[in-house]
């Protein structure tokens, strides 16, 4: 989960690192630091919390053409100086940036004890500059030595290392982790994902598994280079005070793009696109595999097949599905959720299928991503770079991801003139301004609930059907930002136990979609208010009048209706924790991209 990066063939390699690292602080935030070439050896620079505590540390003194970078977020070890990365050896010929886990850290450490070198910090990263240098005293030139040192590892890594006798180089390797070299024409760029390499970068080439190599200024050779287009790298604020609010107002512009494409007959991205590579007749049924979110967004989306295409579905958690010994089934398709395509996690789930005879598909945002290069297919998202680690508008063109995999599935049985699918080919296009209509009219309404309700110590979120994953996104949401405890309920199971939780502290915040439960609902907004418990609603019936504060949003179709308030629910964590004053952009103990496990 921490970022790292590296340039060379830059003027101020100083000034460059601490600009990356700025775009990469979303994958951890607890301390940063920056290692350079100096003209008498490796200067090494490390502060504890923000990339602008770095920052104002100043650039390293002199001409710095080259150097590597570091934003933690901590494993093993509490965020302190001596936990920061990067990690010097004790000669101070090596330095090194880690991202991922080495899980025989302790029998590695006992080796270096043994050579008389004991560690001076917590994390397990600093066992491997140590090797390194070891490695090196012994006579191996840096390039094997890393290699030595990381086939004794086990675990995923993604590192990047600097000598001192080798100005100008930089030595990356990586496995399990991601980590990409990018191009601007002048220096070369390293680092943990597209969107934090410089705006400047044309094209991009992953370090695959298992590779180790020096990158200097002169572009490497022999490898093959992807075109990097606009809004796959870095993006800002703009007139925003948060990239949080200006994800969740670009869903309108985000949601036209993914229908437009995932839609169309013969898009990049279509059906055409990724369906060419799988075999419809073989497909029984359907399992979407994610974390957080994305399981959440799988849930709505097996809904959506169930509902239009008439296949058994299910939505599991991707960490879980490895620890139960599966029993995978040769019918069934996979479907394996992320946003970064790098979910540490996800990637596991994924790996393991690829041992069966299976069709694996994958819903992703980055393109080129692992996930996205190992799957048979790969349905992409359109949402662009998304820098908040709670996650907006890529969460709801996953949904919209979902809803064309099943109208896929749905059309090669019943035809395109189906009922079903020709009333969905019909809202769909009215959905990007619906959202428009929601972000822009009922702001001020659903800012007015967060007012009566920012207090309370603790939210039950109830959905009853397909409502109840978007009630669980809800409480994710409002968990992620505003640090209220929240949970999310099956309404129908609420008088099955947790009815006993209701309570004057609580608040119920009641999910109710346009759908035959209207009733449902009303009677179980009673009787919590009958136990001395608050209630608030987010309603899309236009029938029901409920007796509790109620958001009234628009309802357009009965599943992209659970798009709508998936997307006021945003809103309403949102204004929740911009009230209780909140860094919604950077939550406490979270990170954006999950790479350890």
């Amino acid at each position: 989960m921490c970022g790292i990066a590296g340039i060379t063939g830059t003027d101020d390699a100083g000034r460059a690192l601490v600009d990356a690292l700025a775009r990469l602080e979303y994958r951890g935030y607890d301390s940063a630091g920056i290692a350079t070439h100096a003209p008498d050896g490796i200067e090494v620079r490390k502060s504890v919390g923000s990339v602008a505590a770095l920052a104002a540390l100043g650039s390293p003194g002199g001409e710095r053409r080259s150097g590597i970078a570091h934003t933690r977020w901590a494993t093993h070890g509490a965020p302190s100086t001596r936990n920061a990365h990067p990690h010097l050896s004790h000669d101070g010929t090596t330095a090194l940036v880690h991202n991922g886990t080495v899980r025989n850290v302790a029998r590695l450490r006992g080796e270096l004890t043994d050579r008389g070198m004991a560690t001076t910090s917590d994390t397990d990263s600093e066992v491997l500059v140590h090797l390194i240098a070891w490695h090196r005293a012994q006579g191996v030139d840096a390039l094997e030595a890393v290699r030595l040192t990381l086939a004794r590892v086990d675990g995923d890594y993604a590192v990047l290392v600097i000598t001192a006798d080798r100005p100008g180089t930089l030595i990356a390797a990586a496995s399990g982790s991601p980590l990409l070299i990018g191009t601007d024409g002048r220096a070369v760029h390293v680092a943990s994902d597209r969107a934090a390499l410089s705006s400047g970068c044309t094209h991009c080439s992953p370090v695959l598994d298992g590779e180790v190599v020096a990158v200097t200024a002169a572009v490497p050779a022999g490898r093959t280079w992807e075109a990097l287009t606009p809004g796959t790298t870095w993006t800002d604020k703009g007139s925003y005070p948060n990239f949080l609010l200006k994800e969740i107002n670009e869903q309108p512009q985000t949601s036209r793009a993914a229908i437009g494409a995932l839609f169309s007959p013969v898009a990049e991205g279509s059906a055409a696109d990724w369906g060419s590579a799988l075999d419809r007749s073989a497909v029984k049924r359907v399992c979407f595999l994610g974390c957080g979110s994305s399981y959440y967004a799988g849930q709505v989306a097996a809904s959506f097949v169930e509902n239009l295409a008439r296949i058994p579905a299910t939505a599991e958690p991707a960490a879980e599905f490895t620890q139960r010994d599966p029993v995978v089934e040769p019918d069934c398709l996979y479907v394996l959720i992320s946003q970064s395509g790098e979910t540490l996690d996800t990637l596991h789930a994924h790996r393991f299928l690829r041992r069966h005879p299976v069709q694996v598909l994958s819903i992703v945002n980055v393109r080129g991503s692992s996930l996205d290069r190992e799957s048979d297919a790969s349905i992409p998202l359109y949402a662009g770079a998304e820098v908040s680690v709670a996650s907006t508008k890529v969460v709801t063109n996953m949904q919209i991801a979902g809803l064309a995999l099943a109208s896929w599935l749905a059309r090669a049985d019943y035809g395109s003139k189906s009922a079903a699918l020709l009333e969905l080919d019909l809202a769909l296009p009215i959905l990007p301004t619906i959202l428009a209509d929601l972000l822009a009219g009922q702001d001020a309404e659903i800012r007015a609930l967060a007012e009566s309700v920012h207090a309370f110590r603790s939210m039950y979120y109830l959905g009853r059907g397909p409502s109840w994953p978007v009630a669980r996104e809800g409480a994710q949401k409002i968990k992620e930002i505003s640090y209220i405890h929240a949970e999310a309920y099956q309404a129908s199971e609420l008088k099955h136990g947790p009815l006993a939780l209701v309570d004057p502290d609580h608040v119920s915040v009641v999910v109710a979609a346009n759908d035959a439960g209207g009733q449902q609902s009303a009677t179980l907004i009673g009787q919590i208010q009958a136990r001395g418990g608050a209630v608030v609603v987010f309603s899309q019936h236009q029938d029901y009048e409920f007796d509790a504060p109620t958001v009234r949003l628009p309802a357009v179709h009965p599943l992209l209706d659970h798009i709508v308030m998936g997307v006021a629910l945003q809103v309403f964590a949102y204004h929740t924790a911009t009230i209780l004053d909140r860094d919604v952009d950077r939550p406490r103990n979270l990170a954006k991209s999950v790479t350890v496990e």
